[in-house]
């Protein structure tokens, strides 16, 4: 489940997310960017709410061979995403909170109020309450939607 605790890693403020220490560069000028986005970083350390992927990335290494991320590059990109996470400085948790101050527009966590849902946590929860509400199980084979098409800069949100 979710837990509380202190989350680091370089957080780009621009992207609204941690990136791993290997996507980013140190340039000439001595500051770290983020590889992909080339915006600044910088070391936080803050207390959110963490989700234990590392503890289920076998079964998404499993689901992403079994064909369901296409094309194949895009299923590249996801394992090696999971290889980076695993040695992260975060030991395979992800941070799925902001502090209410810095990132505002979101749903807030319960029972923490200075806290902020990050935006993909908070609509995977809506679909589960939509799955729900319309009586159908997450072991439906007559899911609703069969094919979810993600853009390739939300693919590491949603993966």
């Amino acid at each position: 489940g979710v837990h509380e605790g202190a989350y680091s890693g370089w957080y780009c403020a621009s992207n609204e997310s941690f990136v791993p220490e290997t996507q980013t560069l140190v340039l000439d000028d001595g500051r770290r960017v983020s590889a992909e986005s080339g915006h600044d970083v910088e070391w936080l350390t803050e207390s959110n709410c963490t989700f234990p992927l590392g503890r289920f990335s076998a079964r998404v290494e499993e689901w992403v061979h079994a064909g369901h991320v296409l094309p194949s590059t895009r299923a590249n990109e996801v394992l090696r995403g999971l290889e980076t996470m695993r040695h992260s400085e975060s030991a395979g948790a992800l941070s799925i909170s902001r502090p209410q101050a810095r990132v505002s527009w979101g749903g807030p966590v319960p029972d923490r109020p200075d806290e902020t849902m990050y935006v993909w946590v908070d609509a995977l929860s809506n679909y589960l309450t939509a799955m729900h509400r319309s009586g159908v199980s997450l072991s439906s084979t007559s899911m609703p939607a069969m094919y979810n098409i993600v853009g390739k800069d939300f693919l590491e949100f949603h993966a």
